[in-house]
């Protein structure tokens, strides 16, 4: 079923999670196992984030109705994808609990500098079906979509995103640009971040580490690490990090920079983690990043 949120369903679900925090904590005493395999389900449903104001999902559905829409298939779904304007491919792919709409600011721009912006609601997110999902599940995706519009000449991705377009390009994606949006780079910080939202003890925590390592395999790490995926990419990059990031700091944005030979690190201030997707000057700064 797609994932068609509103704010009452999404403060719901808020209420959910405040709950199941609560149980994990006391699980973790008497069944770190049980508790490990709960933290992981939670740690693989997407939770929707509060929702956009009224005049932002107004803006929103002008552009997107606007838009070519058509389905990609990937992982035995068929998700919901967006294509405006003529030209080179640029693929745009949100991160956890976002969806396509959150690029409506660039898809001016990127139009009118000739390029097709070709945006996708990953699984589990926007009007794409499923409930639980992971980032192989989103690199899987962006390869698909990739394949779907017959070839890609740059990719721009925001937070977890970033670190699955990664996987992708590990595995061939092949784009002669990458623009990284406030970048999540590790899995290893997400889930200790994820640990942290859910107050989780350190005996929760290491539960949820060793169930992350039974249901994707002891080299998990490695595997969902962007700064060593990107060690054989050779594909020109800009990463763009908010000094001001609430959610992933920009020594993350740093670190990947500072391990991917052909990046440029842009570093902005009072944008947090969202309004990155759509500041002027970082727009300005990405068309032209990935060429006339």
């Amino acid at each position: 079923m797609a994932r068609t949120v509103s704010p009452r369903t999404a403060d719901w679900e808020q209420t959910i999670q405040r709950v199941l925090s609560r149980v994990l904590r006391a699980l973790a005493v008497v069944a770190p196992w049980l508790a490990g395999r709960l933290a992981l389900a939670l740690f693989c449903t997407p939770i929707s984030t509060a929702a956009a104001n009224r005049s932002a999902e107004l803006r929103a559905a002008e552009v997107f109705a606007s838009a070519e829409r058509f389905m990609v298939q990937s992982g035995g779904r068929s998700l919901a994808a967006y294509s405006w304007g003529t030209g080179p491919a640029v693929l745009l792919v949100h991160g956890w609990a976002g969806r396509a709409t959150q690029f409506r600011a660039l898809v001016g721009p990127l139009t009118e500098a000739g390029f097709r912006a070709v945006a996708i609601d990953l699984p589990a997110h926007g009007r794409s079906p499923g409930r639980m999902t992971n980032g192989f599940e989103f690199a899987q995706a962006v390869e698909a979509l990739a394949e779907r519009t017959g070839g890609a000449h740059a990719v721009i991705a925001h937070s977890l995103g970033a670190l699955s377009t990664s996987i992708a390009l590990a595995h061939g994606l092949s784009v002669r640009r990458a623009v990284y949006l406030a970048p999540f780079v590790s899995l290893d910080f997400g889930y200790r971040a994820f640990a942290r939202e859910l107050c989780l003890s350190a005996r929760g925590t290491d539960a949820l580490r060793r169930a992350v390592e039974r249901r994707f395999g002891d080299d998990i790490w490695a595997r969902a690490a962007a700064d060593v995926l990107i060690a054989e990419v050779d594909v020109p990059a800009l990463i763009v990090h908010d000094a001001d990031d609430p959610e992933v700091p920009l020594e993350e944005g740093t670190r990947l920079a500072e391990s991917w030979s052909a990046a440029e690190l842009m570093i902005t201030s009072g944008l947090g983690h969202r309004r990155v997707l759509r500041d002027p000057d970082v727009l300005s700064g990405i068309v032209k990043f990935i060429g006339p």
